[in-house]
């Protein structure tokens, strides 16, 4: 393992130019861009928002984080399907431009490269001391399973009780019954899924399917991935989000969780209107939506979220 991470650290070091993370750098003369990358977001959310701030086709940055991953030992990463989602790591990128005030396509994808080898390497140490079924998880099950926490605790709390529940799924590859991945296999979000949106086979359906889908679903922060190696010891095996509050609530027996999850879809039609419990929105997955984006949790979290993003400053 020492002499794999000793390459590793001898090839980055002739991918990436040097650069100074977590502080900006005094010596920038131009103004600093900077490109956030979100926890929950897929990859189609970052390059958009990569396009407005540095005007360079997306399918370019993927070309390039491609061809840089297929030299990197990642274990269990499998770069010939082109996998990019869940893979970068959520952080707020800021770059010293060029005199011209542009980007180097070269100067973007070796800093996200950069802190992926960092995660890389905090895993291999954490799998080190992990139990025997963890122990066992590639690096790119470790992504899939930490984007599933991710999404799933959506109030942005309670990673390591969400990691609790679904730990047993994982482990012995039961069906994990989890919204969030038919919503990213279907490609909308609806409040409260329906049995005809459950039953749609997609290969990302965990109602139907046992164990982890074949990709990650969504880039994850360092909590989710952190709540694999130390989830919670509450005795839960259910939970329900409840969109009204942003709150999850958990419970130890399948009755007291079918109580719960029926107070939250009678809070959401008292709140929002029966209308909107139901109704599809393209293009998004398990992520408040319509008036549900008013509320005043989400607004804390997208603030949370701003501060607490870790700065990753390259020159």
């Amino acid at each position: 393992m020492i002499h794999k991470l000793f390459l590793f650290s001898l090839l980055l070091l002739t991918l990436s130019a040097p650069a100074s993370l977590y502080a900006k750098d005094q010596t920038c003369t131009e103004d600093i861009i900077e490109i956030p990358i979100y926890p929950g977001e897929r990859i189609e959310d970052f390059c958009r928002r990569a396009e407005k701030k540095i005007s360079i086709p997306c399918s370019l940055l993927r070309q390039k984080l491609h061809s840089l991953l297929k030299q990197l030992p990642l274990h269990g990463y499998h770069p010939a399907k082109d996998i990019l989602e869940g893979i970068l790591v959520p952080g707020r990128y800021q770059f010293c431009p060029q005199k011209d005030k542009t980007l180097d396509l070269d100067q973007i994808s070796q800093a996200l490269t950069q802190q992926i080898d960092r995660r890389y390497r905090w895993v291999q140490q954490q799998l080190q001391s992990a139990d025997h079924f963890v122990k066992n998880l590639t690096f790119f099950q470790i992504l899939i399973f930490a984007s599933i926490i991710e999404k799933e605790a959506a109030g942005g709390k309670q990673h390591d009780r969400v990691a609790e529940v679904l730990l047993p799924g994982v482990k012995y590859k039961r069906r994990l019954g989890v919204c969030s991945t038919v919503e990213y296999g279907l490609g909308y979000h609806r409040p409260f899924l329906l049995n005809v949106d459950i039953r749609k086979k997609t290969a990302y359906n965990s109602y139907l399917l046992p164990g982890l889908p074949p990709t990650p679903i969504a880039f994850a922060s360092d909590e989710a991935i952190r709540s694999i190696f130390s989830p919670a010891k509450s005795g839960s095996r259910f939970f329900v989000f409840d969109w009204t509050t942003g709150k999850l609530h958990f419970s130890r027996i399948h009755r007291e969780h079918q109580k719960k999850a029926r107070r939250a879809i009678q809070n959401y039609g008292a709140q929002f209107g029966k209308g909107s419990m139901y109704q599809i929105f393209p293009n998004s997955f398990y992520e408040p939506q319509g008036p549900n984006r008013k509320s005043q949790w989400y607004q804390d979290l997208i603030k949370s979220r701003e501060t607490n993003l870790p700065h990753f400053f390259s020159k």
